[in-house]
């Protein structure tokens, strides 16, 4: 029988709450094993535009229907980073927002570092968890702005988040 590639994903999320749009970085690390390969598909939440795919090797992206594909130059054995930038364009404060993975097809095991945070004068609380759990904010690496943090050992979590605007 044929060699099937074994994907592992992992990812590390930054969602950020701004005055007009919600923006979600996924950044995958992908660790193929067994055999290559030439393309890879990934499953955005609904909902979400995909504003852009970065990472060494990528050829094109393409979104079809409810997925995003993803041509490589060269087959992918080994590590690999790619980040994938969701936006929601936003006319006036929703009371909740939604985060949800980006899945890669095909993965054997997912897991994800969440992070969230909002620009000055809004404020996000933890409305609901899915599949993940909360952890300190100071256990995300690489962090930046984020005031909640989670993690999740699979890659089916779904966190509603609460939004408010602060009096001045």
């Amino acid at each position: 029988s044929p060699l099937e590639p074994l994907i592992v994903a992992s990812s590390r999320v930054r969602a950020s709450l701004e005055e007009t749009r919600w923006l979600a970085i996924h950044e995958l690390g992908l660790n193929v094993t067994r055999a290559g390969v030439y393309g890879l598909e990934l499953e955005p939440p609904p909902g979400w535009l995909v504003a852009e795919v970065r990472g060494p090797g990528i050829e094109e992206w393409q979104p079809e229907g409810n997925r995003l594909r993803l041509r490589l130059a060269q087959r992918l054995l080994g590590d690999q980073r790619i980040e994938v930038q969701l936006e929601q364009p936003l006319t006036q404060l929703p009371p909740e927002l939604i985060l949800a993975p980006v899945r890669v097809v095909g993965a054997a095991r997912e897991s994800a570092l969440i992070g969230a945070g909002s620009t000055p004068g809004l404020q996000l609380k933890t409305a609901s968890i899915t599949g993940a759990r909360e952890i300190p904010v100071t256990a995300l690496p690489d962090r930046r702005d984020e005031l909640l943090a989670y993690r999740a050992e699979g890659g089916d979590w779904r966190l509603t988040l609460a939004a408010e605007r602060l009096s001045p």
